[in-house]
C-alpha cells in the first residue's frame, strides 16, 4: 500500500483496514518534491507517478523526482496546480488551482482555455475516459469535454456549487447536500448519507474501488482539523476524522497497477507503505 500524507496518523488507519504490515518511506522537499502539499495524484501508462502540487509538477520515476514549473517549463503558467489526468493518447492533463489548463505530451506543455466558458472559471474535476481519448473538465459553469482536439459542452442533470460537485473517478458526477452525497451514474442516481457530517463541509473526493468499496472525503473549511474520511462497503460505514486524520483534507484516491493504494493529502508531505 502506498500513501500520501504522514506516518503516524495514517498508521492508526491502516490498523483499521489492513493487516499492518508496511514498512513507511517518506519523500519530502529534501528528497525532490517541490512542495509539501500534494493536491492530486496519478500514475501514467509509461510507469511514472506525478505529484500536482503547490509549487509545481513533480514526475516520480521511483527513485528521484523530476520537477517542472514556470522557471524552467514553457507553456505552464502557473506553480499552483490541483489536478491530473492522463487521456488515452498519452497526455497528461494538469489543472491551475486558481484558473487555467494545461496538457504535457510529446514531452512540451501547452496551455487552454475553455471554449463556451469563462477563462477565468475554477475547475472543480478532471476526467480521462478510460478507452476514448476524451477529458471531462467540470467547471463552475458547467461540464466540458475535450475530444478532437476541440471543447464542447454538456448539460448536468443538477445545478452545481463549486466545492459541493466533482466528478468520481469513474467520470460520474457526485454533488453533496445537507450530509447527504448523490451519485448520478447512467443506471440511476446512488445516495450515500454521511454520518455525523456538518452539512456545510466541502466535498474533496469520492473513489469507488475495485473491491466495490466507495471512499468519500469531506473538509470543513471553517475548522481546519476538521477533515473526513468515509468508506463505504458491503453494508458497513466507517469514518475516520479529527482524532485520527492529519489536519488536512484527502483530495484523491489513485490505485495502481501492483494494487496499491495512494492518497492524496493537502498540505502534507510523499509517504509510501510496502
Amino acid at each position: 500500500m502506498r500513501i500520501i500524507g504522514s506516518i503516524l496518523p495514517f498508521t492508526f488507519l491502516l490498523t483499521l483496514t489492513v493487516s499492518a504490515q508496511y514498512k513507511f518511506e517518506t519523500w519530502t522537499t529534501e528528497q525532490g518534491l517541490p512542495y509539501k502539499a500534494v493536491n492530486s495524484v496519478l500514475q501514467t501508462r509509461d510507469g511514472y507517478v506525478w505529484a500536482a502540487t503547490g509549487d509545481g509538477l513533480a514526475r516520480f520515476d521511483g527513485v528521484k523526482f523530476t520537477v517542472f514549473n514556470t522557471a524552467n517549463t514553457n507553456g505552464l503558467l502557473t506553480n499552483r496546480l490541483k489536478f491530473l489526468a492522463e487521456t488515452t493518447d498519452g497526455s497528461v492533463w494538469t489543472s491551475g488551482e486558481e484558473n487555467g489548463l494545461f496538457r504535457y505530451k510529446n514531452g512540451e506543455f501547452s496551455s487552454f482555455s475553455i471554449e463556451n466558458d469563462s477563462p477565468n472559471g475554477k475547475i472543480l474535476s478532471l476526467h480521462a475516459d478510460k478507452t476514448e481519448n476524451r477529458l471531462l473538465i467540470l467547471t463552475e459553469k458547467g461540464l466540458n469535454v475535450w475530444q478532437n482536439e476541440k471543447f464542447t459542452r454538456e448539460n448536468l442533470p443538477v445545478s452545481i456549487k463549486p466545492y459541493f460537485a466533482l466528478l468520481d473517478n469513474t467520470g460520474v458526477l457526485c454533488v453533496k447536500e445537507n450530509g447527504i452525497v448523490s451519485r448520478f451514474a447512467p443506471g440511476g442516481i446512488s445516495e450515500y448519507k454521511l454520518p455525523e457530517d456538518l452539512p456545510e463541509s466541502l466535498l474533496t473526493m469520492f473513489y469507488e474501488a475495485c473491491d466495490g468499496a466507495v471512499w468519500i472525503g469531506t473538509f470543513y473549511r471553517n475548522e481546519p482539523r476538521k477533515a473526513t474520511l468515509y468508506t463505504f462497503k458491503n453494508g458497513e460505514i466507517s469514518f475516520y476524522d479529527d482524532k485520527n486524520l492529519p489536519a488536512a483534507f484527502i483530495n484523491q484516491v489513485l490505485e495502481d497497477r501492483k494494487g496499491n493504494v495512494w492518497l492524496a493529502i493537502g498540505g502534507l508531505e510523499l509517504t509510501t507503505a510496502d
